[in-house]
Formats: structure tokens, sequence, C-alpha cells
């Protein structure tokens, strides 16, 4: 059996990268750890979350998105009685705002 081989391109100077800002996410912390729980069956805290975070992130890879978001969509209306729609983003920061002004707590 002959083995494969292929040229990997590494680098040679850093490769810098700043993550988005958390400053809106910290605004919405009450209900984030009890949402990650019980929409996407997720300890928060092993999470790298950023106000830029979106739903769709946390859809299977390689799988089309729409439908899964949709379930999930689906699944926090059924959970919180709150149509997320709504909030017309499907971002987790302006998820868990629109379900905080919604009378939802953590």
């Amino acid at each position: 059996m002959e083995q494969e081989s292929f040229r990997v391109h590494v680098p040679t100077t850093p490769i810098k990268f700043e993550l988005a800002s958390t400053e809106r996410l910290a605004a919405v912390e009450a209900l984030t750890a009890r949402f990650y729980r019980e929409i996407l069956e997720l300890d928060y805290a092993e999470c790298l979350t950023t106000d830029e975070s979106d739903l769709a992130d946390f859809t299977s890879f390689g799988e089309p998105v729409a439908p899964e978001l949709v379930r999930l969509l689906d699944r926090i209306e059924q959970h919180y009685l709150v149509d997320v729609r709504e909030a017309q983003s499907t971002r987790i920061v302006d998820v868990l705002a629109f379900l905080l002004a919604q009378g939802v707590s953590g």
C-alpha cells in the first residue's frame, strides 16, 4: 500500500488574530449559561463565545445550515414560549437580549 504524501505550508511569521468583543455578551450574562445548557446542550464555560457568535455556529459541520437553524429557533420558542425570530437576528447576544426583554430570566 502506497502512502499518500502532501505538502503543508507553514507561515514563517506569527499569525496575529484578534477575538471579537464580548462587551454585549456580558450584558446578557444572566441568561447565557442557562441558554447554552437548555438549548444548545453545551456547557457555556467550555465554549468560546463573542458578540459575533451566531446560532448557525452551533449547527453540524457539513450539513445545510437552514434546516438546523430552523430547528434551533423552534426549540427556543417551544422552551421559552417566545418566538425569537422577531429579534430579526440569529446572533446569540441578540437572541439573549430579546429573551431577556420578553421576561425570560436566568
